[in-house]
């Protein structure tokens, strides 16, 4: 009997001891990482219309170019990626001279990535957005986007110039030739009967 009451109160202690022990708390889950990241915006829209600023998530990353060295701000990308990661974007596309400026935004999918060096920002023709976190250069023939935009900013779309480039030659030869046969002549010859041959040129000519 005294076995018994004692394996009773062993069992009663043991009972009691369990009850007040308490499980640790569960480990928290680990924080997301993050790491910073250069931004080079590129506008490859043909026309010569500009985009000044860019924004990404609020953060000003500057104008957009051709790219190269024209990275002016930083954006923060967590480590690893994961699918539906998303940034958003706003820009301010203007035609020059700042003349009818309109503001475009929208949310951009961020394409995978397992290393970065540098982010590069493409708005392209549509409003079309790529965001494309690499190490390699758009000019790496295993770049996963488009190159290095081909766009002349100064290169006004639809002019004269542009639509006519031919005729635009074919009239520099023309002066040119003209301009020599006149310095095989005589000025005082050539001015009563011309006029002044420099009167009409100044000295300029362009061509797309």
């Amino acid at each position: 009997m005294r076995m018994n009451l004692g394996m009773f109160l062993a069992l009663a202690a043991l009972f009691v001891a369990a009850s007040k022990y308490e499980k640790p708390p569960p480990e928290p889950p680990p924080k997301p990482r993050n790491y910073g990241t250069a931004v080079t915006p590129m506008d490859h829209e043909r026309s010569d219309t500009f985009v000044r600023p860019v924004y990404v998530n609020g953060a000003g990353v500057g104008a957009a170019s051709t790219g190269g060295s024209t990275t002016y701000g930083a954006l923060g990308l967590p480590a690893p990626w994961h699918p539906g990661l998303t940034v958003r974007v706003k820009w301010r596309r203007c035609e020059r001279y700042g003349k009818n400026c309109h503001w475009i935004e929208k949310d951009v999918l961020v394409h995978p990535y397992d290393h970065s060096g540098e982010t590069n920002l493409h708005i392209l023709e549509n409003d079309d957005v790529l965001l494309i976190p690499s190490i390699l250069a758009p000019n790496n023939p295993d770049y996963p986007g488009p190159g290095f935009p081909e766009k002349n900013f100064y290169a006004r779309k639809g002019s004269q110039n542009e639509r006519y480039p031919l005729i635009c030659y074919i009239y520099a030869i023309f002066v040119f030739a003209y301009l020599r046969s006149v310095h095989l002549r005589s000025a005082k010859d050539l001015m009563p009967q011309y006029g002044n041959p420099y009167s009409q040129f100044n000295g300029s000519i362009q061509c797309a």
